[in-house]
């Protein structure tokens, strides 16, 4: 069977909004409870159409007490359950009713209800602490600061117990003071009391044997006894279930209110039980909390590593009685005010058992946020102490000693009055005044007054809970290792032993948004460390004296009488200063080398694959590293790679970095101090992948010192290594002007035909783009870069900087049975091209003249490039004229002989 109750769940938290009903069908039901500490307040309720609201401590609620709500937190229409009509006033309800506002109360602690724009006025919802009867009160309207315009409100849903489960009965005023769970256990002598729940122990388990409407037998499944009053019996006996909110209910058995006796406001161990009345978190409120099979009950010890931002702290260890598959429980160690750990997520496994470790985060969460040092301090607060109603005064420095005086700080923002926190939960607080600078602290050795004293020796406070507002806003300050808290005395602040309201403190941040605007601007400034320099990278030196000028000017406003105006203006001072920097910027027409600042003598190099790689190993072919930077007029510069004639593509260093798109990208250069830079393209920046071999990616960290970070070096000497074979020729074609060396010919082709190529020598210097046929003896040849100039005239040679398809026929440098310009074979792409090496020279077949055999042989100013010269020839031999028909023997002229060119005279 079902038992189903409105009840008031456990809501969120004190300063949650009610949620607004949308669907009048089905309305969203709370609970208002009043908090008023002098006299416990009670339920809300309907108390008829000229009356209006009223309150009451009641065990069970009704429909009177159940409230929803429509339109919206500013604009509020209050129903109750009992009636159709709005609440009008405090004292009346009408069909159209008035708009309210709900909103968390200024003194904290819960929510305060009244006009709209008015909840820090003085026509608030307040209840009129019992005036006229012990049991209810009326409501007026007054400030929302005192208790009596606080309240909490407490969602409305359906509850089940189910006959022949498992439950345990819990207080839990218990487990919200000590952390540790209580409900009604029967000891080993078959008494009723009240003691720790211990999930082992069938004692504290209770067996619903009969649920009708709201009347329940209850029997415990050690003893086999029937819940009956304060004690049990053999029969089952009805008990009534009343409703309090919040899920706990009060359980009435003939007359008897179940009430745990002894409880010492939650903080005792374990009692009797007596008959008593009350309203929700007291001693006679129970929750039913299903439980499984105790048999499959099993113990394990918890150990908590607690950690704060890596930092290990002391270790916990409690032990949980429980079942396979439950959650964690709640962790019950002690934490400093305002620590708090969540338990683990997920079930206990078997397999935890006996013991299991978990490492859990805790976090903080305190009403101000405190600095590790004075210079780091953001955050500035006025302290306002002793929570008494028409107190809240506010904590000052003066001369001699700290007193709490009034003070109108908000609008004059009173330096004297304004305290930054320095230190951590852990290890305690110093206290600092912005009036005394960062010299000073809070001092006291806990026997004389605190007063402002040396820094270094400053006390440390530990924040501790208030004992009369014990919420997350209200504090007080304890001396470290003692009883003594800072207290209000007398005008002066002193020591007392207890966390009372005197000792009760608040924080209000002070508005430094000025200064703070400011100090922030300073600080970004400050920490990119602008250096100026003479050299590639380096911000100007001009430049940079302005950013210092600028910063001084805001450093000396910040020290003195500070508006808003002024502040603003030198902010924009410096962010001026900051956007006029200057860069020295690589210049257009020079050749530059990009090392890593990472890894040493790794240079950017253009692959003849067409990528983009940074390597340690090109000193032998340094061509391959020089770089130009061309301006784009907009304020960013293009990469022009000299080796291989192309720029860095909109594709630059993704991957493949494809140097052939037609689109450039478009680089920044940004310093990073003492001439390292970022270059940035895109978006992103220029990234070395691995150390001293690989491609070129891009990356965007903006980490300095990282693989991101480079040097652009100008270079006014460098060249290109040739190698001319055994055969005794090569080709080359170059991206720069070079100075062709003493002991190699270089030949351009001027005409091509009838088997003959016509070289004509290029001496002197070989221009960027020109190619060439080498003539030497084999080794390796040094073509120097240089800045002088010439033309060639007639080349027919072509050539490519980089490996490159080409998809039309031509000849190239060969040497089959002599050295000659061969067809090439198209063997690239299905025979549709053939692949042309980077810095070779090729010539197009178009450009040649009737030579059917497919071969050119080399003339220079007279016939060259042949193999043999004779008389006569064997009669054996097989003989070819030059246009491949064989013939019977040879007149004068040249014939191809046994595959061997041959002169006959």
């Amino acid at each position: 069977m079902l038992f189903c109750a409105f009840v008031g769940a456990a809501w969120a938290g004190p300063t949650d909004l009610p949620e607004i009903t949308t669907d009048l069908e089905n309305p969203i039901y709370y609970t208002i409870v009043n908090t008023r500490s002098s006299q416990p307040g009670g339920f809300m309720y309907y108390a008829g159409d000229e009356v209006g609201l009223k309150d009451e401590q009641v065990a069970g609620v009704e429909a009177k007490h159940m409230f929803y709500f429509t339109g919206s937190h500013d604009a509020l229409y209050v129903h109750n359950a009992a009636t159709g009509k709005k609440l009008a006033s405090v004292s009346s309800w009408t069909e159209e009713g008035t708009v309210w506002a709900v909103g968390v109360s200024p003194k904290g602690g819960g929510l305060a209800f009244g006009p709209q724009g008015g909840l820090n006025g003085n026509a608030c919802w307040n209840e009129k602490n019992y005036a006229t009867n012990s049991n209810t009160s009326d409501f007026t309207t007054w400030s929302a600061n005192d208790d009596g315009s606080i309240f909490v409100v407490n969602l409305v849903e359906d509850y089940d117990i189910n006959v022949d489960a498992f439950y345990t009965i819990e207080c839990p005023l218990f487990e919200q003071v000590q952390g540790v769970k209580k409900g009604l256990v029967v000891d080993g002598e078959g008494n009723l009391g009240w003691n720790t729940v211990d999930l082992t122990n069938k004692n504290c388990y209770w067996i619903p044997t009969k649920v009708e409407g709201n009347a329940v037998a209850l029997k415990n499944l050690g003893t086999g006894k029937f819940l009956n009053g304060t004690g049990l019996s053999d029969e089952a006996v009805d008990a009534t279930v009343k409703v309090l909110g919040q899920a706990q209910y009060n359980i009435v058995l003939n007359g008897t209110t179940v009430h745990a006796n002894g409880h010492g406001n939650g903080a005792s161990a374990s009692g009797n039980i007596v008959n008593w009345g009350g309203a929700a978190n007291s001693a006679s409120a129970w929750q039913f909390v299903e439980q499984q099979d105790p048999d499959a009950v099993q113990s394990i010890e918890i150990t908590y590593e607690f950690t704060y931002k890596g930092e290990k702290l002391d270790p916990y260890t409690q032990t949980v009685n429980t079942v396979t598959g439950a959650e964690y429980p709640n962790i019950t160690a002690s934490f400093p005010f305002g620590v708090s750990a969540t338990k683990p997520e997920g079930t206990i496994a078997m397999e935890d058992a006996p013991a299991k470790t978990v490492t859990i985060e805790v976090e903080v969460n305190l009403p101000f946020v405190p600095a590790t040092d004075y210079a780091s301090i953001k955050n500035w607060y006025y302290i306002q102490m002793h929570s008494s109603a028409g107190y809240g005064k506010y904590l000052q420095n003066t001369e001699t000693y700290i007193e709490w005086a009034d003070a109108t700080v908000n609008a004059d923002e009173i330096d004297s009055y304004t305290w930054g926190f320095v230190g951590n939960v852990f290890d305690g607080f110093k206290l600092v005044n912005y009036a005394t600078g960062e010299t000073k602290g809070i001092n006291s050795d806990g026997s004389g007054n605190p007063a402002m004293g040396d820094i270094d020796t400053a006390t440390l406070w530990q924040i501790k809970a208030s004992r009369v507002n014990p919420d997350a806003e209200h504090f007080c300050f304890q001396y470290l290792g003692s009883n003594k808290y800072m207290n209000a005395q007398s005008g002066k602040v002193a020591f007392w032993t207890d966390n009372d309201q005197g000792s009760t403190m608040w924080v209000t941040e002070r508005d430094m948004s000025g200064r703070a605007d400011l100090q922030a601007a300073i600080d970004a400034v400050v920490a990119e460390n602008y250096v100026g320099g003479e050299t590639i990278g380096c911000y100007t030196t001009a430049s940079v004296a302005a950013v210092n000028e600028a910063l001084d000017a805001a450093r000396e406003a910040l020290q003195g009488e500070l508006t808003a105006e002024i502040s603003s203006q030198k902010q924009a001072a410096l962010q001026a200063a900051v956007s006029a920097l200057q860069v020295i910027l690589p210049e257009e027409g020079k050749y530059y080398v990009i090392e890593s600042a990472k890894y040493t003598g790794d240079l950017v190099y253009a692959h003849k694959d067409n990528k983009i790689y940074h390597s340690n190993q090109k000193t032998n072919n340094l061509s391959e590293v020089i770089w130009q930077f061309e301006s784009n007029g907009d304020g960013t510069l293009s990469l022009y790679s000299v080796s291989n004639n192309q720029y860095i593509s909109e594709l630059g260093w993704l991957v493949p970095s494809s140097l052939s798109d037609a689109t450039t990208c478009k680089f920044t250069i940004h310093p990073q101090g003492n001439g390292v830079v970022f270059i940035k393209g895109n978006g992103n920046e220029m990234h070395a992948q691995g150390a001293n071999a690989g491609e070129l990616v891009r990356y965007n960290t903006n980490e300095k010192g990282s693989a991101s970070s480079w040097y652009i070096k100008e270079v006014d000497a460098f060249s290109y290594n040739a190698t001319i074979t055994d055969a005794g020729y090569s080709t080359l074609i170059l991206g720069f002007n070079t100075i062709i060396p003493n002991d190699v010919e270089a030949y351009a082709v001027t005409e091509a035909g009838n088997g003959v190529a016509e070289m004509t020598q290029v001496t002197g210097v070989l221009p960027a783009k020109q190619a060439v046929i080498l003539k030497g003896v084999a080794k390796d040849y040094e073509f120097a870069y240089t800045n002088e100039t010439a033309t060639v005239e007639g080349n027919l040679l072509k050539g490519t900087l980089f490996n490159t398809n080409i998809a039309e026929e031509a000849y190239v440098l060969g040497n089959n049975g002599g050295v000659g310009l061969y067809k090439a074979i198209l063997n690239q792409n299905e025979g549709t091209a053939f692949l042309n090496n980077a810095n070779k020279a090729y010539l197009l077949a178009t450009d040649v003249e009737n030579t059917p055999q497919g071969t050119l042989r080399f003339k220079f100013g007279e016939t060259t490039g042949i193999e043999g010269v004779i008389e006569g020839i064997n009669a054996n031999a097989v003989i070819f004229d030059l246009s491949g028909r064989r013939v019977a023997k040879m007149q004068k002229g040249i014939y191809i002989v046994n595959g061997k060119k041959v002169y006959v005279k």
